[in-house]
């Protein structure tokens, strides 16, 4: 019997709960050791340290789409109850990705040396530490592409449970152990030597589980018909992948070729807490994408109301904790990192606002990866260049805040070109005059903020009048959302639910 017969939406809406909260609970511990790390490694030395994360994510394209296809043929064939095949994608992937990734790790080896010379602008006292930092990083390569194999297999099986058994633990680690060696007197290149070796065991930890996972223990090396199909649809999503590996994470690198690279710590900081509104999106389109792809070709009618949920629900997910960063970005920064970075409180404000739409273009990007892998390729090469030139041009104009406009504009773009092909072939239906209900709602909203700008100018800045403020904006945008978006039949059913729950 397939997996998927029984899994109800209450089952979904658990499994997000789960991977959001095995993201947010490391967040907190990440917002308030980062900035006792990036005054211990200085803001030269933290450029660095956010420069080799970066490179590092370059190179993990190298997995060539294996990790989303495992989800996607695992998925497909635990639908269809074929046992057999599920241990041999698991296999076939895992032997692909290892092979790929010891050559990943000697590119980068051979490559890093030239960046450091041509590329970023390093200070001759700098290089010498720089390069044994790329060294030391090196295996995290095939760390990261062992672990997307791992992972695609649990999210497959709806295994939500054992990804954030390891996950909670993994990140929270993460961000503690810079903190314990720089205590320590240790300096980065030891930073990077800890985080590695955590990342070794963490890869061993995911095999283990994830080979408990599959049915059946026999080892397949490499099942050349998987591997095929594998390929032609993993392929176009690693090229999509590089792609937008490119997109979004160039702004750091260009940064630190045209700026310096203490410039990447005042860009990467606000960065840092604003991409963790993406949270919601790490951790809701991992458990959409099954459903797409079982759903697609199957029951269209699903897949349509899949598609209207997910960006309804996304974008009140969104909404929320982008307002209270665009409103209160100076409050945030000041207390959280000191009064130095008030120069990036601009830069906050553009990333909130282009995190929202990157949100939307999110829930676009997983329909289309089952919908039309191609289209979406063919959408993020095009966009690659484009948005180099745009970030190249606004990064030498007007800085780091020319940076952050160029990654808005990005996801701006991406959100309506994703709502104009799901529009034209009529998965998404758009009414061309908004009903009474929305209009209200979002009027209301914009009543609520206009109300928090007149409270911030006629209060004290203080620690508490920016919390009593993001309180009464918390509270009036959750009365707004249940009042006027949420849709009745799903009021109905959480009450049930919570009622249940409490007896």
């Amino acid at each position: 019997m397939s997996l998927y017969v029984n899994i109800t939406k209450w089952a979904l809406i658990r499994n997000a709960f789960m991977n959001l909260v095995g993201q947010v609970i490391p967040m907190f511990v990440v917002f308030f050791t980062l900035p006792y790390v990036v005054d211990g490694l200085g803001v030269m030395r933290y450029g660095i340290f956010s420069l080799v994360r970066v490179i590092i994510d370059y190179f993990s394209v190298f997995d060539i789409g294996m990790g989303i296809a495992t989800t996607r043929f695992t998925a497909d064939a635990i639908g269809r109850g074929e046992t057999k095949k599920v241990v041999q994608i698991f296999w076939t992937s895992l032997s692909v990705v290892f092979l790929v990734g010891l050559a990943a790790t000697l590119l980068f080896l051979t490559v890093s040396p030239l960046l450091m010379k041509y590329v970023f602008a390093v200070e001759p006292d700098m290089i010498e530490e720089m390069q044994k930092v790329f060294m030391i990083a090196s295996p995290l390569i095939l760390a990261l592409l062992v672990r997307s194999v791992s992972i695609g297999v649990l999210q497959a099986y709806q295994r939500f449970d054992l990804v954030n058994f390891v996950q909670i633990p993994y990140l929270i680690m993460a961000a503690l152990i810079p903190v314990v060696v720089i205590y320590c007197g240790y300096g980065l290149p030891i930073v990077i030597f800890w985080m590695v070796i955590m990342e070794l065991i963490i890869m061993v930890i995911w095999l283990i589980i994830s080979y408990g996972v599959i049915p059946r223990k026999k080892i397949f090396f490499l099942d050349i018909l998987s591997l095929k199909k594998m390929i032609a649809f993993g392929g176009l999503l690693a090229i999509q992948r590089l792609t937008n590996g490119v997109v979004f994470n160039i702004h750091s690198v260009i940064v630190g070729s045209l700026i310096s690279l203490a410039a990447i710590t005042y860009y990467n900081v606000p960065w840092n807490l604003t991409s963790k509104v993406g949270l919601v999106g790490a951790s809701i389109t991992p458990i959409i994408f099954p459903l797409v792809s079982l759903f697609h070709g199957v029951n269209e009618e699903k897949s349509s109301v899949l598609l209207s949920n997910s960006l309804k629900y996304f974008m009140l997910l969104y909404g929320l904790p982008c307002l209270v960063l665009i409103l209160f970005a100076k409050d945030i920064l000041v207390f959280w990192m000191g009064t130095d970075f008030t120069k990036s409180i601009l830069v906050m404000q553009i990333m909130a606002l282009g995190i929202f739409f990157a949100g939307v273009s999110w829930v676009f990007s997983t329909f289309l990866q089952v919908y039309n892998p191609k289209l979406i390729t063919l959408i993020t090469i095009i966009q690659a260049p484009f948005h180099v030139l745009m970030t190249w041009i606004l990064t030498v104009k007007f800085g780091i805040t020319g940076t952050a406009c160029a990654w808005a504009l990005l996801c701006v773009l991406s959100a309506l070109v994703g709502c104009t092909y799901f529009v034209k072939i009529k998965v998404l239906k758009i009414s061309k005059k908004p009903s009474l209900t929305v209009t209200k709602g979002l009027a209301s909203i914009f009543l609520v903020v206009g109300v928090i700008i007149l409270l911030k100018h006629l209060m004290i800045f203080s620690l508490f009048s920016a919390g009593v403020n993001i309180l009464i904006l918390t509270t009036g945008y959750a009365i707004i959302a249940w009042q006027y978006f949420v849709l009745e039949e799903h009021k109905r059913e959480l009450i049930v639910k919570i009622n249940c729950w409490r007896s």
